[in-house]
């Protein structure tokens, strides 16, 4: 017995079966398997439907044999009326019996097929939610007559493709990982695709010291896997931005206090200047209004009659919380110092680099000149 495709119908039925379960073509004794192609059709067809092959010639039938004259009647035993009736009544049952029986091994193998047919049929639709090679590999092997055997190939021979198109793009740049997103956009590699992107562009506006990244990454990714995180950053550097207005007061305060407050022989006016004590000045901490005085003092030499200050214009300025959790500044710049002497033809220049932060208000909270 094997099971085959319905000549009529294309239904899968066994070559044991008296009729076809789905169109009652009969298929026991009426079928001729081809000797060309191997497959089975009708005898009531004189060649193969499928490869054009001639049926085989049927075979010769047998001269029927001669009569002969009926023997002598011989007398015929005598039975008891009983007997007869219990033999009769013996084989009505047996043949009852044999109808149950055929009836009920018939039921089990129709029962049978049609629940490996089922079971074929689950697993196929299953492979529409699968991508992993094995799993289409395996359904051959357990269905090699599916009647979907052709798509199932199909679609495990673009799945091999594919992977290797992967881990092509995995190796490769982003223009890579976008390429094979484009190509595949319903991919089951498509949402790795799209992560892996996602991390170059937000790792690219993170080395984007202009801000402008950020402002680049929420285009591309509004949904994205930072885009929380690139939203806060994108504020937080929106509030420390300076204008140039305030850049332009900071500019002003250091030049009064380098050139006037820090040169001042009162203490009081030196300290309005700064958060006293301060962090550190010049690497002393807690530096008050006469560390301040003192750091001039030792400028101020015998042979020294002026000391004067120009701050570049170029100072780089953000807004930065400070010790006591408001927002301030940090400012970067340098500062020209000139070293006057009683011999004009000798004075003395400096370059520093001064690094301070400031309260809201412009003061001082800590400096360090180097």
């Amino acid at each position: 017995m094997s099971m085959i495709k319905c000549p009529k119908c294309g239904n899968r039925v066994s070559t044991m079966a008296g009729t076809c379960p789905s169109c009652s073509t009969p298929i026991h004794g009426h079928l001729i398997q081809c000797n060309e192609c191997g497959t089975y059709y009708l005898d009531r067809d004189d060649k193969c439907p499928y490869c054009g092959k001639e049926a085989p010639a049927p075979q010769p039938q047998q001269p029927a044999p001669e009569p002969q004259p009926d023997p002598e009647p011989q007398p015929r035993p005598r039975h008891k009326q009983g007997g007869h009736r219990t033999a009769w009544r013996a084989a009505a049952v047996a043949f009852v019996l044999l109808l149950a029986a055929g009836a009920l091994v018939g039921g089990y193998y129709y029962y049978s097929l049609q629940q490996e047919i089922r079971l074929e049929q689950e697993r196929y639709l299953a492979l529409e939610n699968l991508s992993e090679p094995v799993f289409f590999e395996q359904f051959l092997a357990d269905y090699p007559l599916s009647l979907h055997r052709t798509e199932v190939e199909q679609r495990l021979a673009q799945i091999k493709a594919q992977q290797a198109e992967w881990d092509k793009a995995c190796r490769g740049d982003r223009a890579t990982l976008q390429a094979f997103l484009d190509k595949h956009p319903d991919s089951f590699h498509a949402r790795r695709c799209a992560q892996l992107i996602d991390s170059i562009d937000w790792q690219e506006a993170l080395a984007d010291t202009t801000g402008k990244g950020i402002d680049r990454y929420l285009e591309q990714h509004p949904e994205g896997i930072y885009a929380d995180v690139a939203a806060k950053r994108k504020n937080d550097l929106a509030k420390a931005h300076v204008s140039p207005t305030e850049k332009s007061m900071i500019l002003g305060m250091l030049d009064a206090f380098f050139n006037q407050t820090m040169q001042s022989d009162e203490e009081q006016v030196v300290a309005q200047a700064i958060v006293e004590p301060m962090e550190s000045f010049c690497g002393k901490k807690k530096a008050t209004a006469a560390d301040i005085m003192q750091y001039v003092k030792k400028k101020r030499t015998t042979d020294v009659i002026g000391l004067h200050y120009v701050v570049s214009n170029t100072l780089a300025v953000r807004r930065e919380s400070i010790s006591d959790g408001s927002l301030g500044y940090h400012v970067e710049c340098t500062v020209d110092e000139t070293v006057s002497r009683s011999d004009t033809t000798k004075p003395t220049t400096h370059c520093y680099t001064v690094s301070c932060r400031l309260t809201a208000d412009r003061q001082i909270v800590q400096m360090s000149i180097r």
